[in-house]
């Protein structure tokens, strides 16, 4: 960019002054990135019954947990065949059971470090929190499965496994 340079006569470059810019302090934005932009899922399959659980050292703006039937399109809630869906309003968390991006069921309150399960026993799905059954629901899928999460902001995390 020349902003106007130029050559004089004795070959010199010359420039003109620059025009003043306000000084700004030092600064970090943070960028949240609202949405479902990541996911994972186990390397291990898991045939015929399953059993998975998990538990979370710090409430997520919203993740979800459960079995996936394929490794394709990780971010997406929809793939997630049966889950938990755990999320935090006014610093209060909250868990809902999930099927193939679905609510089912109601919201109930969560906290920190509770164990939630998703059981697939024959042909039957059991969701599990704190060692409750809170309900059992149809398979909807009876082969191979992952272990699979989605995360919906920056900060959100894959829980450790129980």
């Amino acid at each position: 960019m020349s902003r106007g340079c130029y050559f004089d006569s004795a070959g010199c470059y010359v420039c003109p002054q620059y025009p003043a810019t306000p000084y700004i302090a030092p600064h970090t934005q943070v960028d949240p990135d609202i949405g479902w932009t990541a996911g994972a899922d186990s390397i291990i399959e898991l045939p015929g019954d399953v059993r998975l659980a998990w538990s979370l050292d710090t409430l997520p703006v919203g993740i979800i947990v459960g079995l996936r039937a394929n490794r394709a399109q990780p971010l997406f809630p929809s793939t997630i065949l049966h889950g938990w869906y755990v999320y935090s309003q006014a610093d209060m968390g909250y868990a809902q059971q999930l099927e193939k991006g679905v609510l089912v069921g109601s919201p109930v309150s969560y906290g920190v470090g509770q164990l939630l399960e998703v059981r697939r026993l024959g042909t039957q799905v059991q969701y599990w929190l704190q060692g409750q059954l809170m309900a059992t629901r149809p398979a909807l899928h009876s082969g191979v499965v992952f272990a699979g999460s989605c995360l919906y902001a920056a900060g959100d995390s894959v829980p450790s496994a129980a």
